[in-house]
């Protein structure tokens, strides 16, 4: 497929072919946004800040930021924070909240586990449901900052994470 030849090439070309990336996902049909996502991580940490200028963006639109999101996880732990920031913003709906924590999950390390347990403060005990499920398909990774998690003040967060140590057992 020649499309995808041509995102590949271009997420090859590194950080000068940020700008160009980033009107392609304005201007693409639906059939490219998952390579230019690729393109984005190819490029990987020198396109965080092109990634977080769109998720700041007034105008895009979800299936957009979706683009940023997956992108930004399959970068990796360096992109914790920005997904972390988007997920606390005021405006953002539930469906991208759930993208963030999905995202977060299949970053699988101590780092992204204790991104999940900060987000049981929310309070939404939906949200709360996600990111227990979230832990446990982490597995193991998340134990230290699990237990370190017990000491949030909200007793949801503690009875969530008492829930995700249960359904992940002793591995002994």
């Amino acid at each position: 497929n020649v499309q995808k030849c041509a995102v590949e090439s271009i997420g090859m070309i590194g950080k000068y072919s940020i700008p160009y990336l980033k009107e392609m996902v304005f201007d693409s049909n639906e059939n490219n946004k998952y390579l230019i996502s690729e393109a984005f991580v190819k490029i990987g940490s020198s396109s965080i800040d092109a990634l977080i200028q769109m998720l700041k963006s007034k105008s895009i639109v979800s299936e957009n930021l979706c683009i940023a999101i997956d992108a930004l996880g399959n970068i990796g732990n360096q992109a914790i924070s920005p997904l972390l920031i988007l997920f606390k913003g005021t405006s953002t709906d539930s469906y991208i909240k759930l993208r963030v924590i999905d995202v977060l999950s299949n970053i699988c390390s101590e780092q992204a586990a204790e991104a999940l347990i900060s987000l049981f403060a929310n309070g939404n005990k939906d949200i709360q449901y996600e990111v227990v499920k979230a832990l446990i398909r982490i597995g193991i990774v998340p134990v230290p900052a699990l237990i370190n998690g017990l000491d949030q003040s909200n007793a949801n967060s503690r009875i969530c994470i008492i829930i995700v140590l249960c359904e992940m057992g002793d591995s002994r």
